[in-house]
């Protein structure tokens, strides 16, 4: 009886180890300075590993008359970025710096006027844009929960174009525009959550 009294305070006195606590290892956040061009963009990332992540961001897009920095009736598309992201340090690590590169396509119609004689005329254009971005970010989080990105970069861009236009419109003054071909700087702030 007694050795079973000796047994039982031995084992109560021996600390509780817990498993350690595993980081995150999925990612989803929105971007939300999309919503000045018209669209909606949610990213996914997923951990390779403390270092590697992969992040996939899919957009869409709806425009119609009357928003800003817009020269068409309507336009409509979506996007696909995929990226490899490295925290030098590990995304927990005392800096939470990270260089990301990665591919992306873009896929715009656009609905415009075009002046025929003394009719305007609706017509369409088919934009396809593909390219690749460089980006450095600074990524904080709290409590492992939700997450503050910061990026920004140089990204380069292709357009090709098929239209039913008399006169081709590429719809290319700036890096931003659905129709700009070649390089241009990238800056972005994303929030997200992370899951396990």
């Amino acid at each position: 009886m007694i050795s079973l009294f000796s047994a039982l305070a031995v084992t109560a006195e021996e600390p509780i180890v817990q498993a350690p606590e595993r980081s995150p290892r999925h990612l989803i956040s929105m971007v939300p300075q999309y919503a000045f061009m018209g669209g909606f963009r949610i990213d996914y990332d997923i951990a390779l590993n403390q270092k590697n992540w992969l992040q996939f961001a899919p957009a869409i897009y709806a425009v119609s008359n009357g928003r800003l920095f817009n020269d068409y009736e309507r336009m409509e598309g979506f996007s696909l970025h995929a990226y490899h992201r490295y925290f030098p340090a590990g995304r927990q690590g005392a800096s939470p710096v990270y260089v990301s590169c990665g591919l992306v396509y873009q896929n715009f119609s656009v609905w415009h006027k075009e002046r025929v004689g003394n009719d305007r005329i609706m017509r369409t254009t088919r934009i396809q844009r593909a390219g690749f971005d460089l980006l450095m970010g600074v990524s904080s989080s709290n409590n492992r929960t939700l997450i503050i990105d910061l990026y920004g970069g140089m990204g380069f861009r292709h357009a090709l174009y098929a239209t039913d236009a008399s006169t081709l419109r590429r719809f290319d003054d700036g890096f931003f525009d659905i129709g700009y071909s070649g390089i241009g700087f990238i800056m972005g702030l994303r929030f997200g959550v992370f899951i396990k």
